[in-house]
């Protein structure tokens, strides 16, 4: 399986959020299960600096990372409670390796791989109808590309 992230069929994460907030997520099908082992993160802007959220000001909310059920009742807060305001805070979350590249007249690229296995010791396992979703609680239009692809396995239940 691999899957960006969406809210209403839009992959772009930056958006506002500020007023109200933004969820993407990526929900299990119907009879299956997801071994989840990756989440890929892709945040481009101007002048990426690890004090700032892309080229903007620290963020004041922030974006937060949760599994949820079917009824979207929060299984597990992966920020640990802790919104991610800056670029340097996914750093923080245990499996990531973060890179930056800096654009030569273009964009720079901040990288975020979180690898669960290392994160857990093994991957994240979700249910048919439990989903990972990323909230974006602030305005992040000013972001010139953010996107969170997930990787894992899919498994067929019962068949």
């Amino acid at each position: 399986m691999f899957d960006f992230l969406r809210n209403d069929g839009s992959i772009e994460m930056n958006v506002d959020g500020s007023v109200t907030p933004v969820k993407f997520m990526n929900q299990v099908p119907d009879n299956k299960e997801v071994s989840l082992r990756h989440v890929n993160v892709l945040l481009m802007d101007a002048e990426v600096d690890m004090g700032t959220f892309g080229a903007l000001a620290v963020l004041t909310k922030g974006v937060t990372v949760f599994l949820s059920d079917e009824n979207h009742v929060v299984l597990k807060d992966l920020c640990a409670g802790a919104p991610i305001i800056r670029n340097a805070d996914w750093a923080l979350l245990a499996g990531t390796d973060v890179q930056t590249r800096v654009g030569a007249g273009s964009d720079d690229a901040l990288i975020i791989r979180w690898d669960f296995d290392e994160a857990c010791g093994s991957p994240v396992y979700m249910k048919s109808g439990h989903h990972i979703e990323i909230n974006i609680n602030d305005d992040l239009s000013g972001i010139s590309i953010f996107r969170a692809l997930v990787q894992g396995l899919l498994i067929t239940v019962g068949g």
